[in-house]
């Protein structure tokens, strides 16, 4: 398995949760934890799945319930995905229709520019 790591960064003042390698029950708790985090604190958020090999159901019902609390509060635009097309992650995306439940777009910008409400 790819070594997964999980970066969080500032972009025109979103949070970014860069993903990278192979994501699964072993790191779902931790991903989990800065979503919630994030979300508590009112960030705008992209989570980005660009330079993911492989995500399982643990950290999609993660992303899921994240989108879910944000727009609890009333934040339906606050969170939002990169997923590359024609890619393992996106296959999983696709025949989960997690497009109809979180934002997704191709690229980071295309999501900073959702979320910012400039796209």
């Amino acid at each position: 398995m790819d070594r997964a790591r999980i970066e969080v960064t500032d972009e025109a003042g979103i949070a970014v949760v860069a993903m990278f390698g192979e994501h699964d029950i072993s790191t779902a708790e931790a991903f989990a934890a800065q979503i919630t985090r994030l979300v508590d604190s009112g960030s705008r958020i992209v989570v980005d799945l660009a330079q993911t090999r492989f995500v399982d159901s643990t950290v999609v019902g993660a992303l899921v319930e994240g989108h879910r609390r944000a727009s609890a509060d009333g934040r339906d635009h606050d969170l939002a995905a990169v997923v590359t097309p024609h890619t393992a992650p996106q296959r999983t995306w696709n025949l989960l229709r997690l497009d109809e439940r979180v934002p997704t777009f191709p690229t980071r910008r295309d999501a900073i520019a959702a979320v910012t409400g400039d796209g």
